[in-house]
């Protein structure tokens, strides 16, 4: 095909395969022009099976005279000579050839090319290529699997639907932040997160947490301590799913070579949706979702606030474990944020505002009166332009949210628009414009700690209507106990803070505390082409990806400034930043056929992509002092300002750029890359790293298609090898000393992390085998990937000596590997002409392995877990993230060998050092989906799953050890022992744990110590700071899950039906996200719950927002 059609079918949205006849009808002989016509204009539709074909290549053989079809399938066709042969092609098509003999009109219908089953894929740089020619593996997927559940970004859109892809998001609604991770995790302390590309272009990108000032991505840099545990997002949530026409992933170094330093860890290139045919189309879609909260913990109902019966005094014993208010007589609990208290038996009791109510449970789900049903309204209108010459795409989309925290809001606002301009034959202009303005008012907060903490527990005595009352007092103060404020007749009666502490604290965060987040972010690009020869093509790009971010932060008083002479409360701050990432590159494109069975192609190039940031932050120090009025000079202590408050941020990334491409006879192609980088990032002595890869594609049913059975339409074998790279961060090679100042002077002081001037960016060798297979005139096949990557000169930070006057330092050791095979599959078992049914499954294994670390080291931390009872280890020789604690020590040897160690007290012994409990890996990620379609309705279900590894879970520890978690509910009666607490007390509450105790003789025998049910759940999740106390292997879970995560129905109404409405297409859908699990092994939480997108705050379930199980209808017409 000639390179000027190629380039347009590039333009144009990729045709799904529809099954079809080919059929080529001429119009009757009447009225057309005579056949000794010499020249002539001939009109026409093309279409398939479903209807017309948008974009199809209508040529004259031989030359450059040709067009598109428009949005109808309709072209004309000018200076047709008689006896010249008319070409209509489309990909995935049969190409037709149909003499021209004077006709004036001429109506084809395509079928389905069985044979060429490839696809154009758009690679790095923005290169298009057929698939087939393709030597790595890549997956594809398309604007209607993005959008048909209403996914606030394209990310989440993406879970089970690529082999090799892991997805998390880390909650908090549109506002959030997203985890990509591609084969596995290629760096322990660098970036994980895969580059991201949009129309040819890198934008800004990276990890997410809550707030860190050490997070990686704009959003964190810059955020004073009141927005420390706000739930934060990352830069590829800015792109808008709706303008999306394919999303393309690059997984191996072969694929992504040709971007260095920039893709260790994968690529995604997006290529946005253009205009198609001729004249003006519009597009409107609009979208209205419920988010729900899910997946709560459950909290137990049969006992009420208490310590437990040790802690009775002599009043409660008498009392039934209830105190006697000595003014009244009354009782009422013990109340604490605790719930080993009295069982509830509907006496009646004090209550913590004065009142009397019966003690029984008031809400067995107190979650649904601190969250509300969020909802996401979304409306989009693209109005499509296409003519001879030029064609554009305006796109607008709104996104409004009301999230499901008791306050705030979030709204966004996409504004898209891309066109082409060609000038003529030779010179064409491509350029695009993405202005993204989002408003976010009270961020989702991770802070609050719901559960995650010992003084953050509530149970189902804790009435939610009447805290949303009392948190405050009248003069707007935060409520405290009895006795205590200016305001002590509104106080918590009964000694109930601690009841109160966790809601309290919520109720306050949420209500009397504002951020105000406004963002502004351009992303836009121009690109010139100019095809010199018909073999030799010039192209050039330009864009800027520019971000701007003002917010406000503020909290209200919560005592009076007079209460203190010391302090005050409330809390004001700004925060101004910038982020601008200014690229460029210009490649020269060589496509020329060497005889007829050999084609080369060669490219040759430059590119540069210079990031500047800047942040500038201010707030009051010490609290306000006036009360409530937000301004930076109303400061109650002298403002501190130091070199945090100002950050600063320049780097630059040189790169040429060379591609050669040679194939034989369409089945055998090797390609070849090479990008030689330069970085400021490194030593001025090292800045240039060169970036090869290799690959090889054979398509043996092509090379050997007499000997192929029919049924066998598609089979190819692919092997690559690539390096690319993980530069260090800005900055982290200097040697600088820190700069500071005083009143009339100056200093200068070794950083805490010292630079180092011999660092070398991390290479990732890979190398990757595959086979793909597409059988039965394509409705089945699957695809087979092997891969072998090795990360070396690892980035790590390495302690020093006190003397140096630094901590840390940033050095090159280490290798680690990873090695996985990928599966992917799908299937048409039942296709008849009104019903279907699709199959389609992914897995992926993936085998971590650290090979080495500095020299004398064997392991480094990666994390650690209520209060440093639990560890997160990588070491030496074995996968990334292992979890350690203290364990029960066991009998080693004898009749007793492998029991367990109870101590005189009859609590197990544990051991004092931490050992292995269970790695973080997953061993396979994947994904299965269904479609089932009945005429005009289409069913997509999508599963995906994720089996092995670990999770730690400190909230469910503290739910124990307070006894609000269901599993603390068997706790007395009958299968439990009398048992005499040290107050006196006897009660039904007391076991025998399972094990063995010292003889005094040197030997065992069977524990018969009997302990309390409370204190033996205490005494292994309670509070410890070392190994030994408590016993943290309970907080460390088995992570296997299977969700069921996306359900959608549509109805594509008739056109007969809808076209006295103007309509060409309407289509209604009902759809669900998120909605259940089939089977987690985590009890009670929520295994995704996460607080960033670093793989290591993945390590635990965070105390954050809760998740939600979304429901939905959509709207989408075609005018």
């Amino acid at each position: 095909m000639k390179t000027y059609y190629r380039v347009q079918l590039v333009l144009v949205a990729l045709a799904l395969s529809f099954p079809g006849s080919m059929m080529a009808e001429q119009a009757p002989k009447s009225g057309i022009a005579t056949v000794a016509q010499q020249s002539g204009r001939i009109t026409g539709t093309v279409e398939d099976e479903l209807g017309p074909v948008i974009g199809a290549a209508v040529e004259v053989k031989g030359t450059h005279n040709g067009v598109v079809t428009d949005s109808d399938g309709h072209f004309t066709l000018s200076g047709v000579k008689n006896g010249a042969i008319i070409r209509i092609s489309f990909l995935g098509y049969v190409t037709q050839e149909i003499p021209y003999k004077g006709q004036a009109t001429l109506n084809v219908t395509l079928a389905e090319d069985s044979q060429a089953l490839g696809e154009v894929v758009v690679t790095a740089l923005g290169i298009a290529k057929d698939s087939k020619k393709l030597g790595y593996s890549v997956t594809t997927i398309k604007s209607d699997d993005l959008i048909k559940t209403g996914t606030p970004n394209f990310a989440t859109a993406l879970y089970g639907k690529a082999s090799g892809v892991r997805i998390q998001n880390t909650q908090g609604g549109a506002a959030g932040g997203v985890s990509i991770t591609v084969r596995g995790l290629s760096s322990i302390n660098g970036n994980t997160q895969p580059l991201v590309i949009l129309n040819g272009v890198p934008i800004r990108n990276g990890n997410s947490g809550t707030g860190s000032s050490n997070s990686s991505d704009f959003s964190n840099i810059g955020l004073g301590s009141t927005q420390m545990g706000s739930v934060r997002s990352n830069g590829l949530t800015d792109i808008n799913p709706e303008d999306i026409d394919q999303l393309t992933i690059l997984k191996g170094a072969a694929a992504t070579a040709l971007y260095g330093s920039e893709a260790a860890n994968g690529a995604i290139v997006i290529t946005s949706k253009k205009a198609k045919g001729t004249g003006i189309t519009v597009d409107v879609n609009a979208t209205f979702q419920a988010n729900m909260v899910a997946y709560v913990p459950e909290i137990q109902t049969k006992y009420g606030p208490g310590t437990g019966n040790g802690d009775w005094t002599a009043e409660m014993i008498a009392n039934d474990g209830f105190r006697k208010d000595a003014a009244t007589g009354k009782l009422y609990p013990a109340y604490s944020a605790y719930q080993w208290g009295p069982a509830y038996d509907g006496r009646e009791v004090l209550y913590i505002d004065g009142s009397t109510r019966a003690y029984s449970p008031i809400s067995s789900n107190p979650w649904k009166q601190l969250f509300r049903t969020g909802t996401d309204q979304t409306y989009n209108i693209a109005i499509n332009q296409g003519g001879e010459n030029s064609s554009n795409r305006f796109s607008y989309t709104t996104l409004l949210e009301t999230p499901n925290a008791l306050t705030g809001s979030y709204s966004k606002h996409n504004f898209s628009l891309i066109g082409n301009l060609k000038f003529n034959d030779k010179l064409s202009l491509d350029y695009t414009a993405n202005y993204i303005t989002q408003h976010v008012v009270n961020r989702s907060q991770a802070s609050i700690g719901m559960y995650g903490g010992f003084n953050n527990m509530f149970g189902a005595f804790l009435d939610i209507p009447l805290m949303k009352q009392m948190y405050k007092t009248s003069l707007g103060y935060k409520n405290n106990d009895r006795g205590s404020g200016p305001t002590p007749n509104e106080a918590f009666q009964y000694g109930s803070d601690g009841f109160v502490h966790g809601v309290r604290e919520i109720l306050w965060d949420t209500n009397e505390h504002e951020s105000d987040e406004l963002e502004q972010r351009l992303i836009a690009s121009v690109a010139p082409t100019w095809k010199i020869f018909p073999f030799l093509t010039a192209k050039g790009r330009l864009s800027t990806d520019y971000t701007f971010s003002k917010m406000t932060d503020q909290s209200n008083s919560s005592f009076p400034s007079a209460a203190s002479t010391n302090e005050s409360s409330g809390s004001y701050s700004t925060l101004s930043k910038y982020y601008q990432v200014t690229y460029g590159d210009i490649m020269l494109m060589f496509d020329k056929s060497l005889g007829e069975k050999f084609n080369l192609t060669a490219n040759v190039g430059w590119q540069a992509r210079s990031e500047k940031m800047n942040s500038l932050s201010l707030g009051t120090n010490g609290g306000l002092m006036i009360e409530n009025t937000f301004m930076i000079g109303n400061s109650y202590k002298t403002i501190n300002v130091s070199n945090d408050n100002e950050r600063k941020m320049e780097l630059l990334k040189t790169a040429w750029l060379e591609t050669i491409g040679l194939s034989y006879d369409d089945f055998l192609f090797l390609d070849l890359t090479g990008r030689q980088e330069k970085s400021s990032t490194l030593p001025k002595h090292s800045r240039s790293y060169f970036y090869p890869s290799g690959s090889v594609s054979f398509l043996y049913t092509d090379a050997f298609r007499d000997n192929m059975p029919s049924w066998y339409g598609y089979g190819k074998l692919r092997v690559s090898y690539g390096i690319v790279g993980n530069a260090p961060e800005a900055y982290a090679a200097n040697m600088a000393y820190t700069f500071g100042s005083g009143p009339g002077w100056s200093y200068n002081q070794v950083p805490n992390n010292l630079g180092n001037e011999n660092l070398k960016p991390e290479k990732t060798k890979e190398f990757e085998i595959g086979i793909e297979n597409k059988l039965f005139n394509n409705r089945a096949g699957f695809e087979v990937s092997y891969y072998n990557k090795k990360i070396t000169d690892m980035l790590l930070k390495t302690a020093l000596a006190p003397s140096s006057g630094s901590e840390t330092m940033w050095v090159n050791s280490g290798v680690m590997s990873n090695k996985g095979v990928e599966i992917s599959a799908y299937g048409t078992p039942i296709e008849t002409k009104d019903f279907s049914l699709e199959l389609k499954t992914n897995l992926a294994f993936n085998k971590n392995k650290i090979e080495s670390l500095v020299e004398g080291i064997n392991f480094v931390e990666t994390g650690d877990f209520a209060s440093k009872v639990g560890k997160n280890y990588s070491y030496v020789g074995r996968p990334m993230g292992d979890f350690l604690a203290a364990v029960n020590q066991v009998v080693e040897e004898g009749p007793y060998k492998g029991r367990k160690i109870v101590n005189s007290d009859g609590n197990y012994v544990m051991s004092q050092d931490y050992e292995f409990i269970g790695n973080a890996m997953p061993k396979v990620v994947g994904g299965l989906g269904v479609t089932l379609s009945y005429k005009r309705f289409v069913l997509d279900v999508m599963t995906d799953f994720r089996f092995g590894g670990y999770i730690a879970n400190d909230c469910y520890r503290y739910t124990m050890a307070t006894g609000v978690n269901p599993e603390t509910e068997n706790r007395e009666g009958e299968g439990f022992l009398p048992y005499t607490y040290t107050n006196g007390l006897t009660a039904q509450t007391g076991i025998i744990l399972e094990g063995v105790v010292s003889d005094g003789n040197g030997g065992w025998k069977e524990n018969d110590k009997v302990i309390a049910y409370e204190d033996y759940i205490n005494s292994k999740n309670a509070w410890g700071t070392s190994p030994g106390t408590p016993n943290a292997t309970y907080q460390f879970f088995k992570n296997n899950w299977w969700k069921l995560r996306e359900v959608s129905l549509s109805y594509n109404f008739p056109k007969d039906l809808i076209k006295h409405a103007a309509l060409k297409n309407l289509t209604l859908a009902v759809f669900g996200r998120n909605l259940f699990y089939f089977h987690k092994s985590i009890p009670n939480f929520d295994p995704e719950t996460s607080n960033g997108t670093d793989w290591k705050s993945q390590l635990s379930i965070g105390g954050s927002a809760s998740p939600t199980r979304s429901v939905g209808v959509s709207l989408r017409a075609t005018f």
